[in-house]
């Protein structure tokens, strides 16, 4: 028995167990960054320390004590195996280590993204932006802990932005269960959390070329590096995308470096050989952005027609409420969220979007063989067109379309001299408005989001990856947020405490 005066130390033994349970149950509500759970640990593991060094004598005395009560056999090699035990268990817990024990291999990434990311040279940073609470949390951890296992120059982190504002905040203002993947100044945001769009991201952020977009000039066109645009010029430049000019001498023969030829606000039309040579431009898997005012012909009509896009030459009005509240005039169209469209460019826009003297735009009824589009903006049930200048009604009041992407497989992928090839794929998005892009507008709601998510649209890259098909059958067990609890006390309290009780009845047994 443990004379009086050497129980003194069992106070500071149970305060030592009480900080390591206080701090492991802090760090399981505020997240493995913060600081006040690390500070207890160190505080607990301080007592525990201090306690058994001064305690050292007693400890030497009941180690005595067990040997003479215990039957004899390997202890001694039984008290080695704990201890590697041990800290075999730390060094796991600092350095994780993946193995997939089953037979689809649905924990690890396939091989596809192994064989894309064995070349990957630049550091990657993954951040995925996910609430703690979320049952999209644990399949997000999982993925992040694939990459990182996957391929060592990749960190990963995830971040609750309701509970770490501050740290989501240095990321700019990302949205809810999306990715941030960022290689240098390259950063794509992924809100597809499946391994083919993350995969695509990595292999983009990763390649140093910068996207090239060139303005057309020589028709009454805006450029983004004149005077009442130079918000939109930042924007552009900020999303890591090179600014180029076409006069008409270039856009015969467009170079091969510039991927989104952009048509903004013509007041005269093309030229019919400028148009063909965008009709060559797209057909190689160029893009084309187009914003066409009301009342001019750009002389890309018949071209976008070919394509199953109609420019029929109305002015939209809308006489719902939300557009007449803006005061911003009666040609001002409000977008609600209810007209955005679920497709890549507007599916995460926070924010409508506001345009002005506004084009109606739309596909056509029967769409072109082998083409995949959407109209990406739709106005309220109150809108009507109008002939422009004349304000003559030319329909009733319904939905307009004011914006559409179109997207099609063109011919042959670009196959570069090293790395991945490319899917060769052709885009265009026009909208029926230029006025958005203008300083007065750019900075209203929504649009500056809807006009970087149609630029990082137009010049995104896809790869050449076929991906496997995921078999379904067989689904593995899911387990509750309330089964995964109850699973974590029976391991780390019931069955622990369970052994030491069978342990010390047997000690008292055999005293």
């Amino acid at each position: 028995m443990m004379q009086e005066s050497d129980s003194r130390y069992l106070p500071f033994l149970v305060l030592s167990a009480f900080l390591f349970l206080t701090a492991g149950f802090l760090q399981s509500l505020s997240g493995p960054e913060a600081i006040p759970p690390k500070l207890l640990f160190v505080a607990a593991a301080s007592v525990l320390v201090l306690t058994l060094v001064r305690a050292a004598a007693q400890l030497r005395h009941a180690a005595g004590r067990v040997r003479q009560l215990a039957e004899p056999g390997p202890s001694g090699t039984w008290l080695l195996l704990g201890l590697i035990l041990m800290v075999a268990a730390a060094a796991l817990g600092l350095q994780s280590i993946r193995f997939d024990a089953t037979e689809r291999k649905i924990h690890e990434l396939s091989q596809t993204s192994k064989d894309a990311l064995a070349e990957v040279e630049s550091d990657i940073e993954m951040v995925a932006f996910v609430r703690d609470n979320d049952q999209l949390r644990l399949r997000v951890d999982a993925m992040l802990d694939a990459y990182r296992t996957t391929v060592s120059n990749i960190r990963t982190r995830r971040i609750d932005p309701e509970r770490e504002p501050d740290k989501a905040r240095e990321y700019g203002t990302p949205q809810i269960n999306t990715i941030l993947v960022r290689a240098g100044d390259a950063t794509e945001v992924v809100d597809e959390l499946l391994e083919p769009d993350v995969t695509q991201a990595i292999l983009r952020v990763e390649d140093p070329r910068r996207p090239t977009v060139a303005f057309t000039i020589d028709h009454g066109e805006f450029a983004p590096d004149r005077p009442g645009f130079t918000n939109f010029r930042s924007q552009l430049i900020d999303s890591g995308i090179d600014v180029g000019r076409l006069d008409s001498n270039d856009l015969i023969n467009i170079p091969d470096h510039i991927r989104v030829v952009v048509v903004a606000g013509p007041t005269t039309a093309l030229l019919p050989g400028e148009v063909q040579a965008i009709e060559r431009f797209l057909i190689r898997g160029g893009r084309l952005a187009a914003f066409l005012d009301p009342g001019v012909e750009s002389g890309l009509e018949d071209l976008l027609e070919s394509r199953g896009i109609l420019l029929p030459n109305n002015e939209i009005i809308d006489e719902g409420q939300l557009s007449r509240a803006l005061e911003l005039g009666d040609d001002a169209v409000a977008i609600a969220a209810l007209g955005l469209a679920d497709h890549e460019i507007t599916r995460q826009l926070a924010a409508g979007v506001v345009l002005r003297s506004t084009r109606e735009v739309s596909l056509a009824p029967k769409p072109i063989f082998g083409t995949n589009g959407i109209d990406i903006l739709k106005t309220g049930n109150r809108a009507v067109p109008v002939e422009p200048g004349t304000r003559t009604a030319n329909g009733p009041r319904r939905v307009h379309s004011a914006a559409t992407a179109l997207e099609w497989e063109a011919n042959g992928p670009r196959t570069p001299a090293d790395g991945v090839a490319e899917r060769p794929y052709g885009r265009i998005v026009v909208v029926g408005d230029s006025d958005f892009l203008r300083d007065d507008l750019f900075g209203l709601y929504g649009n500056p989001a809807f006009a970087s998510r149609v630029f990082g649209w137009l010049t995104e890259r896809e790869f050449l990856l076929k991906f496997p098909t995921f078999n379904f059958a067989g689904t593995p067990l899911k387990v509750s947020g309330s089964g995964l609890t109850a699973i974590f006390y029976l391991q780390l309290v019931v069955f622990p405490l369970l052994a030491f009780a069978f342990g010390f009845f047997q000690w008292i047994r055999r005293r």
